[in-house]
């Protein structure tokens, strides 16, 4: 044991020794204030010099840095750090000074094995942090290059025996050892001893070394602070103090952007943006239509922490989930936000570049009338062609309707929603009547009038013939005239007086419905009816009828017409207003009006006027005939009553008197029967009375009334 200790004495000599005592190597000591060399820096020797301008790394703003002063924060360039010895137990053992051009500008401190040492280097004054960091500082960082300069050999080392302390303060104070106990402990130089021991590169010096302290600046917004070094017996060479803070420096995330940001003690979140490109996708429930990422303590933004989302806005979009957003190119869109990809513009549209969509190219178009409206993903399509006259036909024509036909448009405008707009007019008439649009390739148009021309057209239109303003107008047009119906009714006819008979004067239906080919004039008996005569007029003869052999020109007539085309004759026209040949008031025809006594009588020709003055004559001469004939039919029967007289005179046994011979001169119809049935009995034998002469027009009516069964009225056609 005794042998034990003693080794261990000689080695702390041995120390001690060589800390202090010069070995030849003044010329790498370190120059104390007088000029004189009193402690050597074994570690010096062929130090290369730390760079001018360093390079800052990413996250890092400085805010004090030994190694160029330029960054000194509050203090001018080169103010020395200041040494202290608090309790004055030693000599000063420690330099903030040159150490020679090879070791730049550093701290030499060597006082292993020295009882009790307690030697001070304090910083200048670090201030002004607010102009770095407006919103306060939570935190800095104080990084520590060095080596140890000791031999485990020859200099045994008291490793952990150098203190780092901190000061904050709002403003530079004054620094002497009463100063010091104001300074905090935030760290201590704490290599192994590996790390002291020499490399074994050629220069067999120990290697540099680093030390990072992490202090937690309290209050935040504290706008300074003293660094103080404080060795407590050791061997080292300092050769860079950096003070510095960290920060999530900005950056673009996918699409968010997110500006640089002070680190904390813990992950801050912190809330970005979308970039020009993207749009946050709002969500109130995760978050309130914002975006924020973690920022570590670090200076590490925390992807995996990104809570909401920036997608490719309209008119942008991406080629996979983790590719930025770019805008659409020409002949691409993308109408809504989403990371997806731009799509092609669809058939016959075009775009530029950022499109939110294809509008058509000329002469093409999408139909926004329809429900819903045709969207951006639409292609657009063009309006039919129409159809040519050759492609329709007229299928069944009536006299109220038009069936028509035709073929399929064959330039459709790439689209199926082919219709047919049918509309009609007469040709006569401007205004178009729309009948009907219709999907199929017939269509029947009615009710029409009969006997008319109409304009028939068909215009072929599909979805986009609204939006591209075709005009129906031009549809294929053909005409076509509906087939004849009977005609309307006439207007009610007007009686003028004959010297004989009646003239019925009418005119033609306001309504034809065809060509009016002849016309049917009936005269009727006013009362019972019993007399009812007609007469067929041709349509290119004069408008009237004359009716004779009245059976009592007493009487009241009425007259009717009816008009006929050649599908027949329509309804008769209202009854004319009676009219009474023995009636003093009744009108007389005019001379031109009672020319015409038959209807097959022309009033077409020139030779008018010269056939009515002959029929004119021809009247005469037969009223005098007449005349004639009653006065001989006179003198008839006045010879055969006397023969009468004689016959009775002379025979007694025939029973009749002359009253009974008397009435007969004023038969019926009925005693007409007896007289024709009273000569057929007598040449059958049977003993009836006979007269010698019947009236023909008596005989006439009684045959005709005969035949009629007795009971029908009297009727006469001429």
């Amino acid at each position: 044991m005794p042998r034990r200790w003693l080794l261990l004495v000689v080695g702390q000599l041995v120390a001690v020794w060589l800390c202090f005592v010069d070995h030849g190597q003044a010329t790498i000591g370190v120059p104390l204030n007088n000029g004189t060399a009193r402690y050597v820096d074994p570690i010096c020797t062929q130090i290369p010099n730390p760079p001018s301008n360093p390079p800052i790394p990413a996250g890092v703003r400085l805010l004090y840095d030994t190694a160029n002063r330029g960054f000194l924060v509050g203090a001018s360039a080169g103010a020395p750090w200041t040494v202290l010895n608090p309790d004055g137990t030693t000599a000063t053992s420690m330099q903030w000074a040159a150490l020679g051009v090879p070791c730049s500008y550093g701290l030499s401190v060597c006082a292993a094995g020295v009882p009790s040492a307690n030697d001070y280097a304090v910083s200048p004054y670090i201030g002004n942090i607010s102009t770095f960091a407006p919103s306060g500082l939570a935190a800095i960082t104080i990084q520590i290059t060095y080596q140890m300069a000791c031999n485990p050999v020859l200099r045994p080392c008291l490793f952990n025996n150098v203190v780092v302390r901190v000061r904050p303060v709002d403003s530079a104070q004054t620094i002497d050892d009463a100063a010091l106990s104001n300074f905090i402990e935030v760290g201590r130089l704490k290599p192994t001893v590996a790390q002291s021991l020499p490399t074994t590169s050629v220069d067999n010096k120990p290697p540099f070394l680093t030390e990072i302290i992490r202090y937690h600046l309290l209050p935040l917004h504290t706008e300074g602070i003293y660094i103080a070094f404080q060795s407590q017996g050791a061997c080292v060479g300092i050769h860079r103090v950096e003070v510095f803070y960290r920060l999530c420096t900005a950056t673009q995330i996918q699409e968010i952007v997110l500006d640089d940001t002070v680190t904390d003690n813990t992950d801050l979140r912190v809330v970005g943006r979308c970039n020009a490109t993207a749009n946050v996708v709002a969500d109130a429930a995760t978050n309130n239509g914002a975006v924020s990422i973690n920022c570590t303590p670090s200076g590490d933004w925390s992807v995996g922490t990104i809570n909401g989302r920036c997608v490719c806005m309209a008119g942008f979009g991406r080629t996979s989930q983790t590719s930025p957003c770019r805008e659409c190119m020409a002949g691409s869109y993308k109408p809504d936000p989403g990371n997806t990809l731009c799509l092609t513009c669809p058939h016959n549209s075009e775009s530029s570049s950022r499109a939110l969509r294809c509008p058509c190219s000329p002469n093409f178009y999408r139909d926004l009338s329809a429900s819903p409206p045709e969207g951006v993903a639409v292609n657009c399509t063009a309006p039919p062609g129409q159809l040519l006259a050759s492609q329709v036909m007229f299928e069944n024509v009536t006299a109220m309707s038009i069936e028509l036909a035709w073929t399929a448009a064959t330039q459709t405008g790439d689209r199926t929603d082919i219709m047919y707009t049918v509309a009609y007019k007469p040709t006569s008439a401007t205004q178009w009547i729309p009948f009907r649009n219709v999907s199929t390739l017939t269509a029947t148009i009615s009710p029409l009038a009969p006997f008319t021309s109409y304009d028939v057209r068909v215009f072929v239109r599909n979805g986009v013939s609204d939006e591209a303003n075709i005009d129906e107008t031009v549809g294929v047009v053909l005409s076509r005239s509906t087939e004849e119906s009977r005609p309307g009714a006439p207007k009610a006819p007007t009686l003028t007086k004959l010297a004989e008979g009646i003239r019925v004067l009418f005119g033609e239906p306001v309504v034809k419905n065809g060509v009016i080919t002849m016309y049917r004039v009936v005269l009727i008996q006013d009362g019972d009816g019993l007399y009812r005569a007609q007469q067929l007029v041709n349509s290119n003869a004069g408008k009237w009828a004359d009716f004779f052999n009245l059976t009592d020109v007493r009487l009241s007539y009425t007259a009717e017409v009816a008009a006929s085309t050649a599908v027949g004759f329509g309804i008769p026209s209202q009854k004319s207003a009676p009219g009474n040949p023995g009636s003093a008031d009744f009108t007389p025809p005019t001379t031109t009006s009672a020319s015409r006594i038959t209807t097959t009588a022309s009033h077409a020709t020139g030779g008018q006027a010269a056939f009515e003055a002959s029929a004119g004559y021809a009247l005469i001469a037969l009223v005098v005939i007449l005349a004639l004939c009653l006065f001989v039919s006179i003198m008839l029967l006045v010879h055969c009553n006397l023969k009468w007289r004689r016959i009775s005179r002379s025979n007694p046994s025939v029973s009749v008197s002359n009253g009974q011979a008397h009435a007969k001169e004023h038969m019926t119809i009925s005693d007409a029967y007896g007289l024709v049935e009273g000569n057929a009995g007598e040449a059958a034998g049977v003993g009836v009375p006979q007269y010698d002469v019947i009236p023909h027009s008596v005989v006439g009516i009684a045959q005709e009334h005969r035949e009629a069964g007795g009971n029908r009225p009297y009727e006469v056609i001429n």
